[in-house]
C-alpha cells in the first residue's frame, strides 16, 4: 500500500512538468513599425556641440614670404594665432576653422621698423613726462599714412632736426645733448586701438657730439662717463651687500642721464650718439673704447673713412643712404680737408662688408604731402632700396628696416622677423618689398589688420601695370562723414545754391 502511494504522488509531479515541455509558448508579436521621416529624424536629434577653434587664427596661404632672419620661402604659409606666429613654412598644417587668406603671387614680409621717427606714433605733448602709452593717439591721421607704406613699428625721441639737412648741413635724428638725455618711446602703429602699443620706454639715452662746441663741453661729456663708471661700480657693490644680507646698504644715487650711461655699460639699454663726420665719430669710439659703451652712431655720413673702428667699436650705425642734403647729396671737395670725407653711395656696402650692423634713416623723419617727397618718412623703404644701388643685396637693404633696427632698440625678440613667437606684425605687398611700385594692400598689427588697401585706398587712384583699373579714393575717419561735393547743402539764409 505504501508503495502504491509513493509511486502515485512521484506520477503526479512528473505530469506538470511535461506538459510544460510539451506545449509550446505563444510566439510574441514584434511591435508594430511606423515609417519615419529620416530629414525629421535628425532634426528630433539633438544638435552636436560645435567644436570651435579657440582663439583667432587666420593663414596667409601661397605668397612668397620674406623672412629675414631666413630664406625667402616660395608658396609658403604663414600661420598666426591671435597675436603671434604660430608656424610658417612651405608644408604646415592649418587647424580647420582657420581663416584662409589666398595670396598666392603676392609677398609677405615683417612690418618696418623706423628706427628714426616723427609723428606716425600720435604722440602728444612730446616733451611730457608720462608715458607714450598715455599721450598715444590711437586715431591719428599720420599713422594711417605711414601704415600704408609699411611701417608698424616707430621710435620716437623728444623730437627730431627734420630740417637740418635740406640746407646743407648736418641735423641730428634726435634730440640729444652732450651730457645726455634719456627718453623716447618705441611702439607699434596699432591704429583704431591702444592695445598692444608699448614695447619700449624709456627707448634710448641721446648723447651729441661736443667736439664742434670746444673744450669745455668735452671736459662736461667725458665727466659723465666717469661718473657713469662709478656708479655702475657703487651699484654692483650694493647689490652685493643685499644679496650677502646686509639689510641696511644704502642703494647708490646719481642723477637721470649718469644712471642711463652706466646701464648701457650693462647692454640694458641702448646709446644713440650723432656723429656725423670723421671728427665726431673718433671722439665717440674712443669714448665707446674707453669705457665699454656699445654706441649706436647715427648720421654717421663719413663712418666709410673709417670703418674698422666703426666695426671694433660701434654697436651699430644709422645711415641716410642719399646722402644728407646739398653737398652732402653727391661727392663734393672741402679745400680745408685732405683726408678722405664727404657723403658716398656706397657707405652702406662697406659698413655691411666690414660687418657693422647698420639701419636706414630717412631725410626727413615725419610725414609730409609737400616740399620732401620721397625724402620723408613715407619713403623709408625707398631709401633702403637707394642702397642697393651702393652695392648691398635686396635682402640685406630689407633686414636694415625690419630686423637690424629692431636689434639696435632692443626689441628684436618682438618684432623685425618672420619667425614663431614673434609678433604677428605682417605686411601683404603686391610685389617685392623694396620694388618702388610695390603697393602695400594689407597690414597686421599684433595679429590684427590695422590697415587695408580695400577700406582706406591711399594709393588707388594710381593706375600701374597691374592696376588697370584704378579705384577711386576715399577718405576716412571724420572726412568720410562729410557732405559729398555734388550734395546742395542749404546757405545760412535758408537759399540753395546753384550747383553747377
Amino acid at each position: 500500500m505504501r508503495t502504491a502511494l509513493v509511486l502515485l504522488a512521484a506520477l503526479l509531479a512528473w505530469m506538470p512538468l511535461h506538459a510544460q515541455g510539451d506545449v509550446p509558448k505563444p510566439e510574441a508579436k514584434p511591435p508594430e513599425t511606423k515609417a519615419v521621416d529620416a530629414k525629421a529624424a535628425d532634426a528630433a536629434k539633438p544638435a552636436a556641440p560645435e567644436t570651435k577653434l579657440p582663439g583667432k587664427w587666420f593663414a596667409l596661404k601661397g605668397a612668397t614670404i620674406h623672412t629675414v632672419s631666413g630664406p625667402v620661402l616660395q608658396g609658403a604659409t604663414i600661420l598666426v594665432k591671435d597675436s603671434k606666429i604660430v608656424d610658417v613654412g612651405q608644408e604646415i598644417n592649418i587647424p580647420a576653422g582657420t581663416e584662409v587668406i589666398d595670396a598666392t603671387g603676392k609677398h609677405v614680409c615683417p612690418g618696418f621698423v623706423a628706427i628714426a621717427a616723427k609723428g606716425p606714433l600720435g604722440l602728444r605733448n612730446a616733451s611730457g613726462k608720462e608715458k607714450g602709452e598715455h599721450r598715444f593717439d590711437p586715431f591719428a591721421d599720420f599713422m594711417v599714412l605711414a601704415l600704408a607704406n609699411g611701417i608698424t613699428t616707430a621710435h620716437e625721441s623728444g623730437g627730431m632736426a627734420d630740417f637740418a639737412g635740406l640746407f646743407g648741413f648736418s641735423g641730428s635724428a634726435f634730440t640729444g645733448s652732450h651730457t645726455g638725455v634719456l627718453g623716447g618711446t618705441v611702439g607699434k602703429l596699432t591704429h583704431g586701438t591702444v592695445e598692444g602699443f608699448a614695447l619700449r620706454e624709456p627707448a634710448a639715452l641721446y648723447l651729441n657730439s661736443p667736439v664742434p662746441q670746444g673744450g669745455g663741453a668735452i671736459a662736461e661729456q667725458r665727466d659723465l662717463f666717469e661718473r657713469a663708471k662709478k656708479h655702475r661700480a657703487a651699484r654692483k657693490a650694493w647689490l652685493k651687500e643685499l644679496a650677502g644680507g646686509k639689510k641696511d646698504a644704502q642703494e647708490p644715487k646719481t642723477d637721470e642721464a649718469c644712471t642711463a650711461l652706466a646701464e648701457a655699460m650693462d647692454g640694458d639699454i641702448p646709446v644713440f650718439y650723432y656723429a656725423d663726420n670723421r671728427r665726431h665719430i673718433e671722439h665717440a669710439l674712443g669714448l665707446a673704447a674707453e669705457f665699454g659703451v656699445p654706441v649706436v652712431l647715427h648720421t654717421a655720413q663719413e663712418a666709410w673713412t673709417i670703418p674698422a673702428e666703426v666695426g671694433r667699436h660701434a654697436r651699430g650705425v644709422v645711415l641716410l643712404p642719399r646722402g644728407l642734403g646739398v653737398r652732402g647729396t653727391r661727392p663734393y671737395t672741402d679745400p680745408n680737408v685732405s683726408a678722405p670725407h664727404g657723403w658716398r653711395i656706397d657707405n652702406p656696402a662697406i659698413m655691411q662688408r666690414t660687418g657693422v650692423p647698420w639701419a636706414v634713416l630717412t631725410l626727413n623723419t615725419g610725414i609730409t604731402t609737400t616740399l620732401l617727397g620721397g625724402r620723408d618718412l613715407m619713403g623709408l623703404h625707398l631709401e633702403a632700396a637707394f642702397a642697393v644701388r651702393g652695392g648691398v643685396t635686396d635682402a640685406e637693404a630689407l633686414r636694415a628696416i625690419t630686423l637690424t633696427p629692431a636689434e639696435l632698440l632692443q626689441v628684436s625678440d618682438r618684432v623685425g622677423s618672420l619667425e614663431v613667437g614673434k609678433d604677428a606684425d605682417l605686411l601683404l605687398l603686391d610685389r617685392e618689398p623694396l620694388d618702388y611700385r610695390a603697393f602695400v594692400e594689407k597690414a597686421w598689427v599684433n595679429g590684427r589688420l590695422a590697415y587695408d588697401e580695400e577700406v582706406t585706398p591711399l594709393y588707388g587712384h594710381i593706375q600701374t601695370d597691374r592696376r588697370q583699373a584704378p579705384r577711386k579714393w576715399k577718405p576716412w575717419g571724420i572726412w568720410g562723414e562729410l557732405p559729398d561735393q555734388k550734395e546742395v547743402v542749404p546757405l545760412p539764409d535758408g537759399s540753395t545754391p546753384a550747383v553747377k
